[in-house]
Protein backbone atom coordinates (compact mmCIF):
# COMPACT_ATOMS: atom_id res chain seq x y z
CA UNK A 1 0.00 0.00 0.00
CA UNK A 2 3.04 2.78 1.05
CA UNK A 3 4.61 1.37 -2.46
CA UNK A 4 1.60 2.04 -4.64
CA UNK A 5 1.02 4.97 -3.13
CA UNK A 6 3.75 7.26 -4.62
CA UNK A 7 2.75 8.16 -8.14
CA UNK A 8 6.09 8.62 -10.34
CA UNK A 9 8.47 6.32 -11.74
CA UNK A 10 11.60 7.29 -9.94
CA UNK A 11 15.10 6.20 -12.51
CA UNK A 12 15.83 9.91 -13.31
CA UNK A 13 16.52 9.98 -9.47
CA UNK A 14 18.76 7.04 -9.20
CA UNK A 15 20.51 7.30 -12.60
CA UNK A 16 23.39 9.61 -10.89
CA UNK A 17 24.46 7.06 -8.53
CA UNK A 18 23.60 3.80 -10.24
CA UNK A 19 27.54 3.24 -11.74
CA UNK A 20 29.33 4.08 -8.33
CA UNK A 21 26.61 2.01 -6.75
CA UNK A 22 27.57 -0.64 -9.19
CA UNK A 23 31.30 0.08 -8.44
CA UNK A 24 31.32 0.35 -4.91
CA UNK A 25 29.41 -2.83 -4.27
CA UNK A 26 31.00 -4.79 -6.89
CA UNK A 27 34.53 -4.05 -4.92
CA UNK A 28 32.73 -4.80 -1.52
CA UNK A 29 31.85 -8.39 -3.05
CA UNK A 30 35.29 -8.89 -4.46
CA UNK A 31 36.56 -8.24 -0.85
CA UNK A 32 34.92 -10.09 0.68
CA UNK A 33 35.24 -13.06 -1.36
CA UNK A 34 39.14 -12.40 -0.72
CA UNK A 35 38.23 -12.31 3.04
CA UNK A 36 36.88 -15.41 2.02
CA UNK A 37 33.70 -14.44 3.53
CA UNK A 38 31.59 -15.81 0.92
CA UNK A 39 31.44 -18.27 -1.92
CA UNK A 40 31.81 -17.58 -5.21
CA UNK A 41 28.58 -17.72 -5.59
CA UNK A 42 27.90 -15.73 -2.15
CA UNK A 43 29.80 -13.11 -3.53
CA UNK A 44 27.73 -12.98 -7.03
CA UNK A 45 24.55 -12.76 -4.75
CA UNK A 46 26.11 -10.27 -1.92
CA UNK A 47 26.52 -8.51 -4.83
CA UNK A 48 23.20 -8.25 -5.95
CA UNK A 49 21.66 -7.74 -2.69
CA UNK A 50 24.13 -4.98 -2.14
CA UNK A 51 23.43 -3.33 -5.29
CA UNK A 52 19.53 -3.14 -4.56
CA UNK A 53 19.98 -1.96 -1.06
CA UNK A 54 22.54 0.74 -2.51
CA UNK A 55 20.07 1.94 -5.39
CA UNK A 56 16.95 2.19 -2.89
CA UNK A 57 18.59 3.06 0.16
CA UNK A 58 22.03 4.90 -0.68
CA UNK A 59 25.16 5.20 0.80
CA UNK A 60 23.51 4.73 3.98
CA UNK A 61 21.89 1.79 3.35
CA UNK A 62 25.43 0.51 1.83
CA UNK A 63 27.09 1.26 5.12
CA UNK A 64 24.65 -0.63 7.42
CA UNK A 65 25.20 -3.90 4.79
CA UNK A 66 28.96 -3.26 5.74
CA UNK A 67 28.65 -3.09 9.30
CA UNK A 68 26.25 -6.41 9.36
CA UNK A 69 29.08 -8.09 7.21
CA UNK A 70 31.82 -7.21 9.70
CA UNK A 71 29.81 -8.47 12.44
CA UNK A 72 28.90 -11.14 11.27
CA UNK A 73 32.19 -12.48 10.26
CA UNK A 74 34.32 -11.27 13.59
CA UNK A 75 31.60 -13.26 15.09
CA UNK A 76 32.60 -15.93 12.55
CA UNK A 77 36.21 -16.28 12.79
CA UNK A 78 35.94 -15.64 16.89
CA UNK A 79 37.24 -18.66 18.67
CA UNK A 80 37.02 -20.66 15.40
CA UNK A 81 38.97 -23.09 16.68
CA UNK A 82 37.28 -24.44 19.49
CA UNK A 83 34.27 -24.62 17.49
CA UNK A 84 35.96 -27.11 14.91
CA UNK A 85 36.91 -29.22 18.04
CA UNK A 86 33.41 -29.62 18.74
CA UNK A 87 31.93 -30.40 15.20
CA UNK A 88 31.28 -27.09 13.71
CA UNK A 89 31.91 -27.78 10.02
CA UNK A 90 34.80 -25.68 8.22
CA UNK A 91 33.88 -23.39 5.59
CA UNK A 92 35.22 -21.58 3.24
CA UNK A 93 32.13 -18.67 3.50
CA UNK A 94 28.84 -18.24 2.99
CA UNK A 95 27.25 -19.93 -0.75
CA UNK A 96 24.84 -17.41 -2.81
CA UNK A 97 22.11 -19.54 -1.08
CA UNK A 98 22.84 -18.07 2.50
CA UNK A 99 23.54 -14.65 1.24
CA UNK A 100 20.20 -14.55 -0.05
CA UNK A 101 18.44 -16.18 2.78
CA UNK A 102 20.01 -13.30 4.85
CA UNK A 103 19.83 -10.47 3.00
CA UNK A 104 16.77 -10.99 0.31
CA UNK A 105 14.03 -9.26 2.28
CA UNK A 106 16.29 -5.83 3.48
CA UNK A 107 16.82 -6.13 -0.61
CA UNK A 108 13.53 -6.23 -1.42
CA UNK A 109 12.30 -3.68 0.87
CA UNK A 110 14.67 -1.33 -0.83
CA UNK A 111 13.94 -2.49 -4.34
CA UNK A 112 10.60 -1.37 -3.80
CA UNK A 113 11.86 2.37 -2.57
CA UNK A 114 13.89 2.68 -5.82
CA UNK A 115 10.97 2.93 -7.83
CA UNK A 116 8.77 4.48 -4.99
CA UNK A 117 10.96 6.96 -3.23
CA UNK A 118 7.98 8.37 -1.36
CA UNK A 119 7.63 5.09 0.38
CA UNK A 120 11.11 5.99 1.40
CA UNK A 121 10.23 6.88 5.10
CA UNK A 122 7.78 3.97 5.66
CA UNK A 123 9.31 1.26 4.23
CA UNK A 124 12.62 1.81 5.52
CA UNK A 125 12.22 0.55 9.15
CA UNK A 126 11.51 -2.73 7.48
CA UNK A 127 14.79 -2.87 5.82
CA UNK A 128 16.91 -2.27 8.72
CA UNK A 129 14.83 -4.84 10.81
CA UNK A 130 15.02 -7.51 8.23
CA UNK A 131 19.41 -6.90 8.60
CA UNK A 132 19.31 -6.39 12.40
CA UNK A 133 17.74 -9.75 12.74
CA UNK A 134 20.27 -11.11 10.57
CA UNK A 135 23.18 -9.73 12.59
CA UNK A 136 21.94 -10.74 15.89
CA UNK A 137 20.85 -14.19 14.59
CA UNK A 138 24.40 -15.17 13.43
CA UNK A 139 26.13 -12.89 16.50
CA UNK A 140 24.02 -14.83 18.55
CA UNK A 141 24.96 -18.15 17.30
CA UNK A 142 28.65 -17.93 16.54
CA UNK A 143 28.87 -16.47 20.65
CA UNK A 144 26.92 -18.44 21.87
CA UNK A 145 28.95 -21.70 20.23
CA UNK A 146 32.20 -19.96 21.03
CA UNK A 147 31.74 -19.32 24.78
CA UNK A 148 29.85 -23.37 25.17
CA UNK A 149 27.95 -22.11 28.15
CA UNK A 150 24.26 -22.89 29.14
CA UNK A 151 22.31 -23.69 26.04
CA UNK A 152 18.92 -24.11 26.63
CA UNK A 153 15.96 -25.45 23.74
CA UNK A 154 13.78 -22.19 23.27
CA UNK A 155 10.91 -24.54 23.68
CA UNK A 156 10.11 -26.49 26.81
CA UNK A 157 13.65 -24.89 28.17
CA UNK A 158 15.22 -28.27 28.20
CA UNK A 159 19.25 -28.26 28.13
CA UNK A 160 21.22 -28.95 24.88
CA UNK A 161 24.34 -28.42 23.58
CA UNK A 162 25.59 -25.68 22.29
CA UNK A 163 25.14 -25.22 18.80
CA UNK A 164 22.06 -27.68 18.32
CA UNK A 165 18.79 -25.80 16.53
CA UNK A 166 16.47 -23.83 18.43
CA UNK A 167 19.23 -23.66 21.62
CA UNK A 168 19.33 -20.37 23.37
CA UNK A 169 21.81 -18.98 25.79
CA UNK A 170 22.19 -15.82 28.12
CA UNK A 171 25.58 -14.92 26.62
CA UNK A 172 24.56 -15.16 22.56
CA UNK A 173 20.76 -13.92 23.39
CA UNK A 174 22.48 -10.73 24.91
CA UNK A 175 25.00 -10.60 22.09
CA UNK A 176 22.30 -10.97 19.80
CA UNK A 177 20.71 -7.98 21.38
CA UNK A 178 23.90 -5.94 20.95
CA UNK A 179 24.07 -6.95 17.25
CA UNK A 180 20.52 -5.76 16.79
CA UNK A 181 21.15 -2.72 18.54
CA UNK A 182 24.21 -2.09 16.89
CA UNK A 183 22.28 -2.07 13.07
CA UNK A 184 19.57 0.19 14.48
CA UNK A 185 21.88 2.81 16.12
CA UNK A 186 24.37 2.56 12.45
CA UNK A 187 20.83 2.89 10.72
CA UNK A 188 19.70 6.14 12.48
CA UNK A 189 23.97 7.32 12.18
CA UNK A 190 23.71 6.92 8.60
CA UNK A 191 19.90 8.87 7.91
CA UNK A 192 18.13 5.81 6.99
CA UNK A 193 16.06 6.51 10.07
CA UNK A 194 14.87 8.80 12.85
CA UNK A 195 16.05 7.52 16.35
CA UNK A 196 12.39 6.05 17.30
CA UNK A 197 12.58 3.80 14.02
CA UNK A 198 15.87 2.91 14.70
CA UNK A 199 14.66 1.44 18.42
CA UNK A 200 11.68 -0.38 16.65
CA UNK A 201 13.58 -1.67 13.88
CA UNK A 202 15.99 -3.15 16.29
CA UNK A 203 13.41 -4.61 18.54
CA UNK A 204 12.22 -6.34 15.67
CA UNK A 205 15.32 -7.80 14.72
CA UNK A 206 16.10 -9.13 17.80
CA UNK A 207 12.17 -10.46 17.98
CA UNK A 208 13.03 -11.90 14.54
CA UNK A 209 16.23 -13.91 16.18
CA UNK A 210 13.90 -15.56 18.88
CA UNK A 211 11.05 -16.83 16.19
CA UNK A 212 14.69 -17.99 14.42
CA UNK A 213 14.99 -19.59 17.23
CA UNK A 214 11.44 -21.51 17.98
CA UNK A 215 11.20 -22.99 14.22
CA UNK A 216 14.94 -24.19 15.02
CA UNK A 217 13.54 -26.19 17.68
CA UNK A 218 10.23 -26.84 16.07
CA UNK A 219 10.48 -27.02 12.01
CA UNK A 220 14.05 -27.39 11.08
CA UNK A 221 14.72 -30.20 14.26
CA UNK A 222 11.62 -32.02 12.53
CA UNK A 223 13.00 -31.97 8.91
CA UNK A 224 10.33 -29.66 7.51
CA UNK A 225 13.16 -26.85 6.88
CA UNK A 226 16.68 -25.98 6.56
CA UNK A 227 18.84 -23.44 8.02
CA UNK A 228 18.25 -21.41 4.73
CA UNK A 229 14.76 -21.72 5.11
CA UNK A 230 14.66 -20.80 8.47
CA UNK A 231 16.85 -17.88 8.13
CA UNK A 232 14.97 -16.10 5.21
CA UNK A 233 11.25 -16.63 7.45
CA UNK A 234 12.81 -15.08 10.11
CA UNK A 235 14.17 -12.15 8.32
CA UNK A 236 10.75 -11.83 6.71
CA UNK A 237 8.79 -12.07 9.70
CA UNK A 238 11.35 -9.45 11.43
CA UNK A 239 11.22 -6.98 8.30
CA UNK A 240 7.17 -8.07 8.05
CA UNK A 241 6.68 -6.99 11.95
CA UNK A 242 8.58 -3.59 11.57
CA UNK A 243 5.96 -2.73 8.64
CA UNK A 244 3.14 -3.28 10.41
CA UNK A 245 4.37 -1.00 12.98
CA UNK A 246 5.00 1.11 10.59
CA UNK A 247 1.68 1.35 9.22
CA UNK A 248 0.20 1.37 12.68
CA UNK A 249 2.33 4.06 14.02
CA UNK A 250 2.80 6.38 11.56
Amino acid sequence: IFAFSSSFFAIDLISGRVAPAIAITAIFALWARWMKGVTPSGALAGFGVALAIYLGAGPGGFAVVFGVFLMTALATRWRHAIKLQHGKDATTGRNGWQVLANLFAAAAVCAVCIFYPRAFRYLMPGAVAALAEAAADTVSSEIGEGVRGGTYLIVGFSRVDAGLDGGISVIGTFCGFLAASSVGVLAWITGLVDIRWAVIAAACGFAGMLFDSILGATLERRGFLGNDGVNFLSTVFASDLALVLSWWLA
